[in-house]
Formats: C-alpha cells, structure tokens, sequence
C-alpha cells in the first residue's frame, strides 16, 4: 500500500507548502482535501512537527511555552538531547527551568506514548498560535 510519504512527489509537495504563508498552504491544503482527504490529513501533520517547534526564534519559543502545562513539558523533554533541552528550557525563567529539571531529573520512567501524546499536544498548541498569527513557521518575518 502506497502511504503518502512514500508515493512520488508528495514529499516535494510538503516542501512546497513548508514555502508559503500559513493562510495560503492552509488554502491549499483543503482544496486537495475535496479530492484527497488522505493526503491533505498527511500534509497538515507535515506542516509543524515537534522538531520544527525546536528551531523556532526564542522569542517564539517562549510564546508557546507559555501556553503549556509543566507536566506536558516534562513528558516532551524526556529522551531529547542535552541541547535540546536547554533550547526548550531557554524560553522559560531560570527558576522555573531548574525546578523542571529537577522534576525531569526525579520522574519515573513513562511509557514512550505518553511521550509522543505530550509532544503532539505541544504541537496543537503551536497550530493554534499560527492560525492566530502569534507563531510562524515560515521565513516570513514577524513584525511587532
């Protein structure tokens, strides 16, 4: 079975709609969905992944951690690289950093899903962001 991210050029249209404003890839998006529901479900899960949240401007970054509980932060950062916890801890106040550390430092082993639920959740709350146009994942600059 052909999945849409093996299926020739797909990928290519991901990187292409990756290239536009939100409103018009969100446009886009739901004139393939009347054709291809499948596809346009793929396309908008390739639009912002958990990775992409990482490479957001620190000022962006601390918008969205804002928005987020302690506990979903918690369960986002287990198994990321050293680095990569500090870009996350980097939008937050120092104090509110160590205390999340120390947490993360204590915190019983979860289950991987748990994981990956916290991280897309995150990833909602991006989207949300976006749609408002507090966030942006384009080159497109934010001016205040």
């Amino acid at each position: 079975m052909t999945t849409p991210s093996t299926k020739p050029g797909w990928q290519r249209l991901a990187l292409m709609l990756a290239g536009m404003t939100p409103r018009a890839a969100e446009r886009m998006i739901e004139q393939i969905r009347g054709d291809d529901p499948a596809l346009a479900d793929w396309l908008m899960a390739q639009r912002i992944s958990f990775q992409q949240i990482l490479k957001l401007p620190q000022v962006q970054l601390a918008l969205l951690i804002g928005q987020l509980t302690d506990r979903d932060l918690l369960l986002a950062m287990r198994g990321l690289s050293h680095g990569d916890k500090q870009t996350v801890l980097s939008g937050i106040s120092k104090r509110r950093a160590q205390i999340l550390l120390d947490e993360l430092k204590n915190m019983a082993p979860v289950p991987k899903r748990e994981v990956e639920d916290a991280q897309a959740r995150i990833v909602t709350a991006a989207r949300e962001l976006e749609s408002e146009g507090r966030l942006t994942f384009s080159d497109e600059p934010m001016i205040s």
